[in-house]
Formats: structure tokens, sequence, C-alpha cells
């Protein structure tokens, strides 16, 4: 476990293109995602990111970074588990627990890993997910839709 100064020196990103950025692809919205995702990556220089319904990270991301892609099964949603591999490696005893969040039908996945610093004695419990929309979200999406037109 890491002590609490260790704690407040990881760098954290949550990444979230959405799926119409993927599906539509206007201005050519993956290609931008992804040289945004990557820039933000090396400029915080993060630990760890949730990246959310993005097609292909593994073309994307810098040679320091690798990921831990979510189970297939999850519906159409996908996420990946990014990490700075040279600072981290995923622990040897525990293998990533993956897995959907809501289950009829199956949607939102997420990822668990536990991961070991690199040449120090650091380990913490990473979650990556794709929460879902809370209780009532389509029903005020759709009144603030017809409120904007």
């Amino acid at each position: 476990v890491l002590g609490s100064q260790d704690l407040r020196k990881l760098s954290l990103l949550q990444w979230n293109p959405h799926w119409q950025c993927v599906v539509w692809d206007m201005n050519n919205c993956v290609e931008e995602a992804g040289k945004a995702f990557t820039a933000e990556l090396e400029k915080k220089d993060v630990d760890f990111a949730n990246l959310i319904e993005y097609v292909n990270p593994s073309g994307i991301l810098p040679r320091e970074w690798t990921n831990v892609r979510s189970a297939p099964t999850c519906g159409l949603d996908s996420l990946d588990l990014v990490y700075n591999h040279v600072r981290w490696a995923p622990a040897d005893d525990k293998p990533a627990m993956k897995g959907c969040m809501l289950t009829k039908p199956p949607d939102r996945p997420y990822v668990i890993q536990e991961f070991v610093q690199r040449g120090g004695s650091g380990r913490v419990v990473v979650v990556a997910a794709h929460f879902p929309h809370p209780k009532g979200y389509w029903d005020r999406s759709l009144v603030e839709l017809a409120g904007l037109r």
C-alpha cells in the first residue's frame, strides 16, 4: 500500500470522448480525441488513466504507456485502464478482474487491477469503470433537449 505522501504524487486521468465521437467521427473526432488524450498523458505525466469508449488505444499510446482492455461482453461499451509501465507493473499474483456493472442487458464495463511500483515497494489497486447514468437521466435529458429547440 502506498503511503499518504506517495498517493499525493499519483497522476490520474479520466477521458471519455463518448460514442458519438467514434460512431459519427465528425471533424475527425477519433484522431483529434486520440491526440488530445496522448498530449494529456505526457503533459501531466499520468500514472493511470480511465479511457472510455475509444476504438483502438494501442495505436495512439506513447511508448511509456500500455493498457488493459475491458471484457468484450459488455454491450457496445469498452474501456481501457491505461498505465505508465515504466513506473507500474500489474501484480503477478493478481490478474485483472473484468466485468459488466449492469447485467440485463450486459453493459458498463469495468477493470480492476492491482499494480506494483517498479523500483519501489508501493502497491495500488486501480479501478477503471464506465459508470451508468443516474436514475432518471434519460427523462431529464429529453426535457433539456426539448428546451434547446
